[in-house]
């Protein structure tokens, strides 16, 4: 019922179908006995303060009076969240807004200083009964080549358990990206600032916990830039990157169990240049691997995987462009082949105005683009970092980008948009951290009751970095 699809326990109620003693209220569809209520019937009985039939800006969910703080989301009131207080600097604000929260403030943390953060990934893991975000980042000193990598669990409301938990104790351990799939199992990826840089991995159990001793090494692997990982509709996982020593694109598989399946694929080799992985996302029966070729034509390319990581066709063209390419990242249906992804494009006519633009194209199938992309942002800008979110079933998609204003103020934006690209209202969040900060990789995850958390790494010139997060409630559902 309705009570029970976002989490929230009815006053004393009736069984459907069953009597109902005096003011008790029954579950929607129910058949109250004398003196029973009904909620969502339209009719306010016994206990209800209200019953409009739906959720409605002035009547929750549940059947009682609609206000900010009363601990229930009522999305048609234009609430973000609602953790049931009216406290300021927690994950929700007293006017029950999505508000940054900090998960990682480096303050006298594990003996380090003037520390460094980079690259945060997101996923979600069931803990205790209940759908938890992990949040993972790599922690290090500016002095120092010594890195951690750190993992967190936090709950709907930006509540944290196991903060500062370090899953890998490796030196240089940078550049990390992370996965999980639906049974809740978590895989990271890094790699390290050695010489020659290796590719390691860990996989967390479903609750977060390491899984074995020690930090593996991918067999084979010596990547020049961050590794990216998914997780696949056979709850598999693939890990895709590049190596400095022969400008190729790689990718690598594991089932669901954690084990490596296949042999590692080449995806494409271009000489003279270099090959940028930025994306890897599944689709129906594999993935889409996404990279940025730094030749002479600084185009956009991409290759379908099946779910072994071995290329299924060949590469195809996603964007060709006369300049520079922040490319972002994509989102797919597990369903189809259908597929959103994200540029940012920077004209390298002239340096001193160059113009940063976000785009979004739709595609129908892999080198088939639905319409014309979409501009979700134009500004004057040094760097543009754009990523989107959605349930791996489809639906609306949660874009995040930043962006410098021409103030040099840098911005978070967080826009919701709808399955072509398109935005749908105003940015949900413009987030400001103030002068010489700036917040630059962001990531998202959706959990099934529609619940987004975007998580960030924000960066200062005046003070350590930081690991931040919005959470936004029923924004997906």
């Amino acid at each position: 019922d309705l009570l029970a699809k976002y989490g929230y326990s009815a006053p004393p109620t009736t069984s459907a179908g069953c009597a109902g003693g005096s003011g008790g209220v029954g579950a929607a569809g129910g058949q109250g006995g004398s003196g029973g209520a009904v909620c969502g019937n339209g009719v306010v009985e016994g206990a209800e303060a209200c019953d409009d039939g739906m959720e409605t800006a002035t009547c929750n969910v549940d059947c009682t009076a609609a206000a900010c703080a009363d601990g229930v989301v009522n999305k048609a009131a234009g609430e973000q969240c609602d953790d049931g207080n009216t406290a300021t600097g927690d994950a929700c604000d007293s006017d029950c807004k999505a508000t940054p929260f900090v998960i990682d403030a480096n303050v006298a943390a594990a003996g380090f200083s003037g520390q460094i953060h980079h690259i945060p990934g997101v996923g979600v893991t069931p803990v205790s009964g209940e759908e938890q975000f992990v949040v993972a980042w790599s922690r290090g000193d500016l002095s120092t080549p010594a890195t951690t990598v750190v993992r967190a669990l936090v709950d709907h409301d930006g509540a944290i358990s196991d903060n500062q938990l370090q899953v890998s104790t490796s030196p240089s351990s940078l550049r990390l990206s992370l996965a999980t799939n639906s049974e809740g199992k978590t895989l990271l990826a890094w790699r390290t600032n050695t010489v020659p840089p290796t590719l390691k991995y860990r996989f967390l159990a479903a609750g977060g916990a390491p899984i074995g001793v020690g930090d593996f090494t991918m067999p084979g692997a010596t990547p020049q830039v961050s590794p990216t990982v998914a997780s696949g509709a056979d709850d598999g996982f693939c890990v895709l990157w590049s190596a400095d020593s022969d400008s190729v694109a790689h990718s690598r598989c594991f089932n669901a169990a954690g084990d490596l399946v296949g042999a590692p694929s080449t995806l494409e080799t271009i000489t003279p240049g270099q090959i940028t992985p930025h994306m890897l996302f599944a689709v129906k029966d594999g993935y889409i691997a996404g990279y940025r070729a730094t030749d002479a034509m600084k185009e956009a390319r991409g290759q379908v995987l099946d779910n072994q990581g071995a290329p299924v066709g060949g590469p195809f063209l996603l964007w060709g462009v006369n300049g520079s390419t922040q490319f972002g990242n994509g989102v797919g249906n597990v369903a189809n082949a259908k597929f959103l992804l994200t540029a940012a494009v920077r004209s390298t006519f002239n340096e001193t105005n160059s113009v940063s633009r976000v785009f979004v194209e739709p595609f129908s199938s892999p080198g088939n683009a639905v319409s014309a992309e979409v501009l979700l942002g134009d500004q004057h800008v040094e760097e543009l970092t754009p990523w989107l979110t959605r349930s791996p079933q489809g639906g609306d998609v949660i874009a995040t980008w930043s962006r410098v204003t021409a103030s040099s103020t840098c911005e978070l934006l967080v826009q919701r948009i709808d399955g072509s690209g398109a935005p749908l209202g105003m940015p949900l969040t413009e987030y400001a951290p103030g002068a010489d900060q700036c917040p630059v990789y962001s990531r998202g995850a959706v959990n099934s009751a529609g619940d987004v958390m975007v998580v960030f790494d924000k960066w200062s010139d005046v003070g350590p970095a930081q690991i931040q997060a919005l959470i936004y409630r029923r924004l997906l559902e």
